[in-house]
């Protein structure tokens, strides 16, 4: 495994008693990604480079709509880029995915006067539709019938939606199929997900401060030490007789930017792949991850593709070891 970003804690991620979604956000340690610009040497950067090559992986790997050409120009600016040297399109974000180790992708959040209809955003009057709203509710005599309010309007502001991408080492999930849904929405898959946490990502997400970095890190297992474990690859999954030593530890190390001018929020994704018995090695961190592992909720557990695994015999062994 190559090293991990700084910041990154094992026995944080890993040490817990017991299994429920944290999102655990913190303040941004150094600026571990931009490091990763243009790294000589760089396999992972390599890898990334054979992927975004070959026309039939990047169509996988990229996705873009125009609303997000003002995000893509200000995060090359500030990444140090010179202003042109990326272009704002589907080519510049696959351009930028080849010069940057991390997947990223953008969230464009909206204006308190847009609202979502028909796929896009479009500008509109809240305050007139909010009177609509009243009057339709709680019409007054002399009023007209108020025109009907599109069921779009009501919907509450603040939830970003995802307007491009260049992921190219995906945990079996797509991002062109996410293109254009909201945060809770990409979330929806995920089981007690949003019940659990969505009130406090919106909050954050709404309330992230223009130049604000933010870090926090996600973990998986998986049956490959492919990195990019895109579903269309039909890469194996872990299964009941998977024995512990074929069992590969996924580490995501995330940071949020918000961007000052685009009205955006950069999202990005450094993945490390290692052997699970190498970064479990101290017994009470694997210890303590077994206990989390079994305490796992059902639903959560079949959606990460860990329900088998943790059925079989030679997996238990190796946590109470």
């Amino acid at each position: 495994m190559t090293a991990p970003p700084p910041g990154f804690d094992l026995a944080r991620l890993l040490g817990g008693e017991s299994y429920r979604f944290q999102f655990g956000v913190r303040r941004g340690q150094p600026d571990w990604w931009r490091g990763q610009l243009d790294v000589p040497d760089s396999e992972t950067l390599a890898e990334r480079t054979r992927w975004l090559d070959d026309p039939a992986a990047r169509a996988d790997c990229v996705t873009w709509e125009g609303a997000a050409a003002p995000a893509l120009a200000e995060t090359t600016e500030w990444l140090g880029l010179a202003p042109g040297e990326i272009t704002p399109d589907a080519a510049g974000a696959a351009a930028l995915g080849r010069r940057w180790e991390p997947d990223w992708v953008l969230l464009r959040r909206p204006r308190k006067t847009e609202r979502m209809e028909d796929g896009g955003w479009q500008e509109a009057d809240i305050s007139a539709a909010r009177a609509r709203m009243k009057a339709s509710i709680n019409p007054e005599p002399e009023l007209p019938s108020p025109r009907p309010l599109p069921s779009s309007i009501l919907r509450p502001p603040g939830s970003p939606r995802l307007v491009a991408g260049c992921v190219c080492f995906p945990s079996h999930w797509a991002v062109t199929e996410k293109l254009g849904l909201t945060v809770p929405e990409i979330h929806g898959v995920v089981p007690t997900l949003n019940a659990d946490l969505g009130a406090r990502i919106a909050t954050f997400l709404d309330r992230l401060a223009p130049g604000a970095v933010f870090e926090r890190e996600n973990w998986g297992l998986a049956a490959a030490p492919d990195r990019n474990q895109h579903p269309r690859r039909g890469l194996p999954r872990l299964q009941a007789d998977t024995p512990p030593n074929r069992v590969w530890l996924r580490l995501e190390h995330q940071a949020f930017v918000a961007l000052p001018r685009a009205e955006a929020i950069l999202f990005i994704i450094g993945v490390r792949v290692a052997p699970l018995a190498e970064a479990l090695a101290d017994p009470a961190l694997r210890g303590a991850f077994g206990r989390q592992l079994a305490a796992m909720p059902d639903e959560i557990a079949a959606y990460k593709g860990l329900a088998a695994l943790r059925r079989s015999p030679a997996v238990r062994k190796f946590f109470s070891a």
